[in-house]
């Protein structure tokens, strides 16, 4: 098991050197003990955002804010194709409470069309540039700006208008050069799970899956591999940010079952990510065929609330209003602060 924790010593008073297109590094810190200190370094080329984020892993969930800028994603699609259209949502989301913005001009609804890198970057590098432009800087400054590709030319170019991480839906594998290119940007990066399961295909075809079989130990073995590739690739431990994949290539008793047992995931030693924002396992809890029923928006906002009792990091939503300060605190904490307050 990599240890992620103890392989990082606490920085005294400079950020790690990266090879980046940044003269400087922002780095994200949350202190683990006195002498550890958990940090991801997030690259900016804004000389007025180069201060600190507060990384607190292990008491406070973070809120990444869904912007889909695609003609067809499943919720959401052609509502912000518009560069000035997704700008605005951006700043919603800012105003709502989110901490990273995730920007992606691919759909991934099953059955969408794939567009070519050179379409993907037409859409979101307009958005990418407004954000970080000096007329928004001081209203964006203070989110993170995630660039949802898996291709690693949109990702190096994302990064040099603005962008802090990149989010790969492939987990590396819709491109051989995304590692090499994330290990040279040195900035954050999630390796998401979208094998389709031994389960999901068993179904697919009309069979029944035979011997004993756990998603959990399925995504732990794959994120087992995908860590040792990224190590050999040049990406530090730091970097690496794992994402369960759920709804994608699994039944929904299996996303079902990450929300519930997610935490044995944090054993691997790394950040997790979810998103569960509306999707079709949320709303067969609720009956739901239609995307837009109000029984998904209360389906995702119980699977967040169980993802975050067991310590889930980062959490991917269309709407952040409702959702923002998920803080984890002991319940003895808790107690003490009351009784502090009557006094």
């Amino acid at each position: 098991m990599l240890n992620f924790q103890k392989s990082i010593p606490k920085p005294k008073g400079s950020a790690p050197q990266q090879t980046s297109p940044s003269s400087q590094s922002l780095r994200v810190s949350s202190v683990i003990n006195k002498d550890i200190e958990k940090i991801i370094p997030v690259v900016r080329g804004h000389s007025d955002t180069k201060k600190y984020f507060s990384w607190h892993c292990e008491n406070r969930t973070f809120i990444m804010g869904i912007l889909n800028v695609t003609a067809d994603s499943f919720s959401d699609g052609n509502l912000y194709l518009d560069p000035q259209k997704a700008v605005d949502r951006a700043l919603e989301m800012i105003d709502e409470g989110v901490d990273i913005i995730d920007i992606g001009g691919q759909s991934t609804r099953p059955g969408a069309t794939l567009i070519n890198e050179k379409e993907e970057l037409e859409r979101i590098l307009p958005v990418i540039n407004m954000l970080r432009s000096p007329n928004l800087i001081e209203r964006t400054k203070k989110v993170l700006i995630s660039v949802d590709t898996f291709y690693s030319f949109v990702a190096r170019e994302a990064i040099q208008a603005g962008a802090d991480l990149v989010n790969d839906i492939s987990g590396g594998e819709h491109d051989a050069s995304m590692f090499k290119t994330i290990a040279s940007l040195g900035v954050p990066y999630v390796i998401m799970h979208r094998k389709p399961t031994p389960k999901f295909v068993a179904k697919k075809n009309g069979q029944e899956l035979e011997g004993s079989y756990d998603i959990i130990e399925e995504l732990t073995r794959f994120f087992q591999e995908k860590i040792k590739l990224a190590l050999n690739a040049g990406i530090h431990k730091w970097q690496i940010i794992l994402d369960p994949g759920l709804g994608f290539d699994k039944l929904h008793e299996e996303s079902l079952k990450i929300v519930r047992d997610g935490g044995s995931l944090k054993k691997l030693g790394f950040p997790i990510l979810i998103g569960p924002s509306k999707k079709g396992f949320v709303g067969c809890g609720f009956s739901s065929s239609n995307v837009h029923d109000e029984g998904r928006v209360w389906g995702t906002a119980a699977v967040i609330v169980a993802a975050v009792s067991w310590g889930v990091n980062i959490v991917g939503i269309k709407k952040g209003k409702k959702k923002k300060n998920l803080k984890r605190e002991d319940k003895k904490k808790k107690i003490l602060k009351k009784k502090k307050k009557k006094k």
